[in-house]
């Protein structure tokens, strides 16, 4: 099961001068609130957060500013990883982060989009054969819709059939069915 909450933020907090058990993953996640998750659905919270995720530590999304600035009190001399100029969620981003980016004065921040792009290019022997699996269900999946590909025939309903026979869901060809009678 994975964590889908939104005003979520999750902090890797590493230590060059030592080694990996001693780096922490620290979740913040937002308080529960029973009103709320009438409308919205359950919340974690920071006690489910630890026991769902398995991170070391979790607190309210509230208190991400005051952990910020006591970091910054404690260490001197550190990188925060985070893509301040194209924040996903600007008002979570102006709400919780902006001050401490922009006083961040034993520190720096570095946007990590060079590095995520360039871990993608690495694959596992698992991930290289789910990629595999799915190029397979895709190919017969195109296969299947070109038995029923003729003149006159509307390109959304092969789509329809490819996938009723092959017992898939509709999610991958959705762009697909968009484009046009071109894409056949």
């Amino acid at each position: 099961m994975k964590l889908q909450e939104p005003d979520s933020l999750l902090v890797l907090e590493a230590n060059d001068s030592q080694s990996l058990p001693s780096h922490k993953s620290i979740l913040f996640v937002p308080r529960r609130d029973a009103a709320k998750e009438l409308w919205e659905g359950a919340r974690s919270g920071a006690e489910g957060a630890v026991q769902l995720t398995g991170v070391d530590e979790a607190y309210d999304s509230e208190d991400l500013y005051q952990y910020l600035n006591k970091y910054l009190h404690h260490n001197k001399a550190f990188v925060v990883w985070y893509d301040h100029r194209r924040p996903t969620h600007v008002v979570f981003h102006n709400k919780y982060l902006a001050d401490f980016v922009t006083s961040n004065k034993y520190g720096f921040t570095e946007n990590p989009k060079h590095l995520i792009h360039n871990i993608r290019l690495v694959k596992s022997e698992s991930e290289i054969k789910l990629m595999q699996k799915t190029c397979n269900i895709a190919a017969a999946g195109f296969k299947e819709v070109m038995k029923f590909s003729q003149p006159g025939v509307s390109y959304f309903f092969p789509f329809l059939v490819c996938f009723d026979s092959i017992g898939q869901n509709p999610i991958l060809p959705l762009t697909l069915l968009h484009q046009g009678p071109s894409v056949i």
